[in-house]
């Protein structure tokens, strides 16, 4: 932080010491303060006060004071937007998840409590823009108070308001977000991008959503007035209201301003640029999400200062376009001027595959062959796909492109859905028919993760399939449970595993967790350490093989130093690994029976013949398994009740006269499945749809 060390002079210190003349003083700002107001204004006390304070200037993501910190003065915003934030510690006591109280903009006190008090900060303030900053000394704020009553009146009303809110249970408003979109090789096409996105925003967010137009290549045929200069020849004196009744709505239900004319030789973009923060920090006021439209000029100093300013940075490109094209040059040049220029761009950044014209095979590995896979830019990951190979029709998008801009939407605003699927033989199948359902109803997910059978399921939605894909897949290569199951000598488990091998690889081939549509996570256990293993990366196939591990039925999957056997031993429904992950909104479907009274009567299939038959069918699996496989469901229905909390909402639906080796049954299982998604439908409907966390 710089600090303003001549308020006389009316100047202020930007980044990198450079002075610049302020457009007003301070006394005319903070008279204009309900801090200040009733206070005259040729007030000796006031005037005293003045040469006092300092302005200081904090750039984003910069810490004005910590948690614990001992205060002697407060602060007042001038412009920009400071969040005040505190630590929310995880169950397991060891990483820390912060988490947005409020945010304060312009004209807005914060601090105050801790200095009144004399107790150290119990959160702390961090910058979310480029923001400068009273800071007021406690001893020239006493001694103003001591003279000046009608301050002391209106720091009351302040604190009185602040409590009230806070012992009425209202709502803190989540403070806004700024959000920049790049297409350099076709910003024609970015435009209407950000079109499309800017309706999902405004149906994902409670409030109103921006959309600033930067880009030269833009569809809107903008009649909107000459915004910027309007703004610099008024500042600092401009309303914000101004502002706001000249941005045009659109037909998404978003309002819309234009800043194109930033290019314009006759206009001092230079000028500009030191008030782009001041300028979002006050739109931020009015909106829940400011989406910024840059077309493909990120090195021009307006679009530069205000994609500094953002807290995602979205870069599209077409997959068909060869990245050693002169196309693909400029989606290079761009990434490489953002990785420069932006401070924490590896986790800010979402990159977006636009695949007009359908998908091919191994587009991915084309659109991404420079980069390491198992970077931000890979895992921040958002396909978009459309059949029709021409420009879109803005409203009335495909089904496949709007949910991918559904999960766009969903991820800059913090409400990303996830489905978590658990294990249970057989009776996973029912899955499949959920899925069935939700598809039907429109829900679609963000990410999924899975357990055992459940794992099964989950890869195959990750990868694109529908429910009718998945249930074709499960009954080629599990038609029953002799499928699987391949007898051997019972060392280390009564089955060699080299069916459920074949069948795995028949399913998933040589598919990586990165060729899936959406995020993948499956998990094992670790036999030796007892460890729950997380499987994010490299084949698909080895992930699940490890995963359905059952002990005693299939041989632990050696993986390194680990012995990989089934998820479901320690974590049946995993919703903390995506919980972990940041995910917010998260549905589980639990096929383990919280009550199993059939589970001594575990068979293969019903037995029936000869009593040498019924001998033989005994012995395809032996007592001992049913034993081993009951002790780990009721170890599963333990655990589950303490991860609960990981959920928005969990359903069961009733299998419960189902074996985990029923395979044979598969369409009676997917009808239960189906029945019981419809029952769940509308609790479903509601968790995804609540009011998104502060962040």
């Amino acid at each position: 932080a710089h600090a303003l060390s001549d308020s006389q002079s009316m100047r202020a210190l930007k980044p990198g010491g450079k002075r610049v003349d302020q457009k007003s003083d301070h006394r005319h700002f903070l008279l204009a303060q309900p801090l200040f107001e009733n206070v005259p204004p040729r007030s000796p006390a006031f005037q005293k006060f003045i040469q006092e304070i300092q302005l200081r200037h904090f750039e984003k993501y910069e810490i004005i004071y910590r948690r614990g910190d001992e205060s002697n003065h407060f602060y007042l915003v001038r412009d920009g937007e400071i969040q005040i934030r505190r630590q929310e510690q995880s169950d397991d006591g060891a990483d820390s998840r912060n988490a947005t109280v409020f945010a304060i903009n312009r004209g807005g006190v914060f601090g105050e409590v801790s200095f009144l008090t004399g107790e150290a900060h119990s959160s702390y303030a961090r910058a979310s823009l480029d923001s400068m900053v009273y800071c007021v000394p406690g001893k020239a704020f006493l001694k103003l108070l001591s003279l000046e009553p009608a301050v002391g009146q209106n720091l009351a009303l302040e604190l009185s308001r602040r409590v009230r809110r806070a012992h009425s249970g209202e709502k803190q408003e989540t403070p806004a977000r700024v959000h920049t979109l790049f297409y350099p090789e076709d910003p024609r096409r970015g435009s209407e991008l950000c079109l499309e996105l800017g309706r999902a925003l405004n149906q994902e967010n409670p409030d109103a959503v921006l959309l600033l137009n930067f880009n030269r290549y833009s569809v809107l045929k903008s009649e909107s007035f000459p915004l910027m200069s309007l703004i610099w020849n008024r500042w600092p004196n401009v309303e914000t209201s101004v502002i706001l009744d000249n941005a045009e709505h659109a037909e998404g239900g978003f309002d819309v301003l234009a800043g194109h004319e930033v290019f314009d030789s006759g206009i001092n973009s230079d000028a500009i640029v030191d008030i782009v923060p001041a300028i979002l920090g006050r739109l931020k006021k009015y909106y829940s999400a400011i989406l910024i439209d840059a077309g493909r000029d990120a090195d021009h100093p307006v679009v530069a200062r205000a994609l500094s300013q953002s807290d995602r940075v979205m870069l599209a490109r077409n997959p068909r376009t060869p990245l050693n094209s002169p196309k693909g040059n400029l989606w290079k040049e761009v990434t490489a001027f953002c990785t420069e220029h932006i401070d924490d761009f590896f986790t800010r950044v979402i990159t977006i595959s636009d695949e007009k014209g359908g998908r091919r095979p191994h587009d991915d590995s084309e659109t991404w062959a420079s980069i390491n896979p198992y970077s931000a830019l890979y895992r921040n990951h958002i396909r978009l796909r459309s059949v029709r190979d021409a420009s879109l029709q803005i409203g009335t998008p495909e089904r496949a492109f709007q949910t991918g801009i559904n999960r766009l939407a969903r991820m800059l605003s913090g409400t990303r859905r996830g489905l978590v699927l658990s294990g249970g033989g057989a009776r996973a199948f029912a899955h499949i028919g959920v899925l069935e359902v939700l598809d039907q109803a429109g829900i679609d997910f963000d990410v999924v993760a899975g357990t055992s059978m459940g794992s099964v399921v989950g890869a195959g939605y990750a990868l694109g399939k529908d429910a009718r894909e998945i249930e074709a897949m499960v009954a080629k290569i599990i038609p029953d449970s002799k499928a699987i199951l391949d007898k051997t000598i019972p060392l280390i488990s009564f089955f060699r595993g080299h069916k459920l091998n074949r069948a795995v690889l028949d399913a998933f081939g040589d598919a990586r967790f990165e060729d899936t549509e959406i995020p993948f996570y499956c998990n094992g256990t670790d036999l030796d350490s007892g460890q729950s293993i997380v499987f994010e990366r490299g084949y698909i196939s080895t992930a699940v093989r490890g995963s359905v591990s059952l002990p005693g039925v299939f041989p632990p999957l050696k993986l390194g130093r680990y012995n990989i056997v089934d998820g479901g031993v320690i974590n049946n429904l995993p919703g903390s690994i995506l919980r972990d992950k940041g995910y917010n909104r998260i549905i589980g479907v639990n096929v383990s029976p919280l009550e199993d009274p059939h589970s001594a009567d575990t068979a293969v299939e019903a037995r029936r013949g000869s009593f040498w038959e019924r001998f033989r069918d005994y012995f395809s699996l032996p007592p001992i398994i049913k034993i081993v496989n009951r002790s780990i469901a009721i170890q599963g229905v333990e655990l589950l009740k303490f991860r609960l909390s990981d959920f928005e909402y969990v359903f069961h639906p009733p299998i419960n006269r189902f074996d985990v080796f029923d395979f044979n049954l598969r369409e009676q299982i997917i009808e239960i499945g189906r029945r019981s998604a419809r029952d769940h439908l509308p609790e479903i409907q509601a968790a995804l749809s609540r009011a998104r966390l502060n962040q």
